[in-house]
């Protein structure tokens, strides 16, 4: 069960653009930058500080996003094209020949079924076979990113938290912790 909850995680973090993202799927040659996400771009009122409140509004715009046919609902089709545009983007950027890519994308194709396969059987709670804004949004404590980044607990997320998860600080201490 831990299992099936961290690999659907991964694969939701993944989806939803890094926002998010655990420190080893975000780039950590780019000095604050969260998967391609600066700083900047989440903390709206330029205080210098991430409030959850604009954590929260990137994370639901970027799940709002995945719903291509404005319905409501986020269909196993739409988080497929979703994860294979973002995989297809990180090709794209390695340069690999036409052949090497291919292949790499039929492996990909195979594993973004069975991801899409596992976060529906997970997260679609009424079991319509497709995703709601809430069911995506549903809280769960496990997986806070939001808390994880906070490692000051002072309901607010630093540039330099942001820039240590970045640079792949992984020791989820908190500050004065060891």
């Amino acid at each position: 069960m831990i299992k099936a909850n961290t690999v659907t995680s991964i694969a939701l973090i993944a989806l939803l653009g890094g926002t998010f993202s655990a420190a080893a799927h975000g780039s950590k040659s780019d000095k604050g930058m969260k998967g391609g996400v600066e700083f900047s771009t989440l903390d709206t009122d330029n205080n210098g500080q991430i409030t959850k409140q604009e954590f929260e509004a990137h994370k639901l715009a970027h799940i709002t996003a995945l719903d291509a046919d404005g319905n409501g609902q986020i269909s196993a089709e739409e988080l497929s094209a979703s994860m294979k545009s973002r995989f297809e983007a990180r090709l794209a950027d390695k340069n690999h020949s036409a052949d090497k890519t291919e292949k790499k994308l039929e492996r990909m194709e195979k594993k973004i079924s069975k991801r899409v396969a596992r976060m529906l059987s997970k997260l679609d709670a009424n079991e319509d076979g497709a995703l709601s804004i809430e069911e995506m949004t549903a809280k769960n404590e496990r997986h806070d990113h939001f808390a994880k980044r906070d490692t000051n607990e002072d309901g607010m997320i630093s540039e330099e938290e942001f820039n240590a998860k970045a640079s792949g600080d992984k020791r989820g201490n908190k500050r004065g912790h060891k």
